[in-house]
């Protein structure tokens, strides 16, 4: 040091900053990452599809009070039918198939669930389900038996 030479040890600080990335590299590539699948989403939800459809009018009441008139006419058309851990599903018809895009966007999905959870006293979460198109499945005697009853409708061959 006197002479003016100063000698830095740059090979051991350079070796340890890289050392240092791999060890945090592999911890990364080594950690599990656990999914939460949407059916389980709250375990300790007392919510049924009961209780849910004595809250829907009041679910969507607040919507029209909060001024979300979009939403409420995209939820309006859908058709309530399940409830489980937590997880609401609502069903839609093929024709209203663009009210559940609407209701999947991000700003959407978090108002709605929102609402959802302030009004059920719980969090939930809102899965979009929709409605296979059946009648082009079934002929048009099948659809004539199901809508008038068999009894009623006589298929007359020619």
């Amino acid at each position: 040091m006197r002479s003016g030479e100063i000698k830095v040890n740059s090979e051991s600080m350079i070796a340890k900053i890289s050392n240092k990335h791999e060890e945090e590299e592999e911890k990364i590539a080594t950690q599990e990452y656990r999914i939460q699948p949407v059916n389980k989403y709250n375990e300790n939800s007392t919510l049924t599809l009961d209780k849910l459809k004595k809250f829907w009018k009041d679910i969507l009441e607040t919507f029209k009070a909060r001024r979300h008139m979009v939403l409420y006419a995209s939820l309006i058309t859908g058709e309530l039918i399940g409830c489980e851990s937590g997880v609401v599903t609502i069903r839609y018809d093929k024709q209203y198939a663009f009210n559940k895009q609407r209701l999947e966007k991000d700003q959407s999905k978090k108002i709605v669930e929102e609402i959802f959870s302030d009004i059920l006293k719980e969090k939930v979460k809102i899965e979009y389900l929709i409605e296979k198109d059946e009648s082009t499945q079934r002929s048009p005697e099948q659809l004539l038996k199901s809508t008038f009853g068999e009894e009623i409708v006589q298929i007359i061959e020619e």
